[in-house]
Formats: C-alpha cells, structure tokens, sequence
C-alpha cells in the first residue's frame, strides 16, 4: 500500500508517492482501476501515477 505522507508543520496537500515496484505493477495489470484497487488508492492517484510514468519513460 502507498504511503500517505505529511511534513510535520506543512498545510499542504498529503500526496501519495509512487510505488518503486510502479512500473512492473502497471506493465502487468494494464489499467488506472485494475492498478488503484491493487494498491488501495484513487483512481485518479493511479491515473496520475501512470501520466508521470509515461512522461518519465517518453523523455
């Protein structure tokens, strides 16, 4: 499961990181929703995870 972390003392928003084992997860499963109940996060945690992949992997 991601983590959710907060900065002592910050008011922002809490963002959940990547996952380091994202990319293999996101080759074999295939799809935002498939990927976001594997890991128990948000659609859309899982649809930007897999927008940053893309962008990181395309240049």
């Amino acid at each position: 499961m991601a983590d959710s972390k907060k900065t002592e003392g910050s008011k922002g928003r809490a963002y959940r990181r990547m996952p380091d084992d994202f990319a293999a997860v996101a080759r074999r499963l295939n799809g935002a929703s498939v990927i976001a109940e594997h890991y128990e996060v948000p659609r859309h945690t899982a649809e930007g995870w897999l927008r940053r992949l893309r962008s990181a992997t395309t240049g």
